[in-house]
């Protein structure tokens, strides 16, 4: 797999956890589209451009992977004795889906 060597080498020189898990990430996509039949490179454009490009039948797409870290804890778990039969609402709504757009 084209570029496969420069994603190892971040993956075993990862600064700490968070890191390592977005490169991880970043491999486990690759892994799902090269199953899936496609031709898959990674940064096809160097370090600075997308994470994948994938292909098939002559058709290239460039992908960005994401992996969105948890910021805030959460509503409560469901079924807990101490949940309402509704979940509250957390976090700021339109703050986080412009976020998650913007990232897009």
């Amino acid at each position: 797999m084209p570029g496969a060597g420069a994603l190892f080498r971040r993956v075993a020189s990862a600064a700490g956890v968070e890191d390592l898990r977005d490169y991880l990430a970043e491999a486990q996509y690759a892994l799902v589209f090269a199953g899936l039949g496609f031709e898959v490179s990674i940064e096809p454009h160097g370090r600075k451009g997308p994470d994948l490009g994938i292909a098939r039948g002559g058709e290239i797409t460039l992908i960005e992977v994401t992996r969105f870290r948890t910021v805030h804890e959460g509503p409560p778990a469901a079924f807990s004795e101490n949940v309402p039969e509704i979940l509250p609402i957390y976090g700021d709504p339109l703050r986080d889906i412009r976020k998650a757009r913007d990232k897009i």
